[in-house]
């Protein structure tokens, strides 16, 4: 029997955070059980906009309650499943 989720894990090119429900946050995709989850995002000139620990909480395109511009911003993610610690990274950008 197949039943819906997402089976791997997979990280989102782009995101719309204009609050209408759909694409409004940065974060990881999947339904695995993650621990030791840390995800950053960096803006383009190498500061850091975002971090966090919860695999269920993502970046809302906002640093310290201020919207940033739409462009393209760096992420890195280390998280560990079934004892396998993995590291991605890549660019995402953030759509107004």
């Amino acid at each position: 029997m197949v039943t819906g989720g997402i089976c791997d894990i997979f990280f989102p090119t782009a995101f719309t955070p204009n609050k209408d429900g759909k694409n409004d946050y940065f974060k990881i995709l999947t339904d695995y059980r993650l621990r030791e989850y840390h995800l950053f995002v960096y803006n383009r000139w190498g500061q850091q906009v975002f971090e966090t620990t919860d695999p269920y909480k993502g970046w809302d395109g906002n640093v310290n309650g201020k919207e940033q511009q739409p462009g393209a911003f760096i992420w890195n993610c280390t998280f560990k499943r079934s004892d396998i610690t993995t590291n991605r990274k890549g660019t995402v950008v953030l759509i107004r």
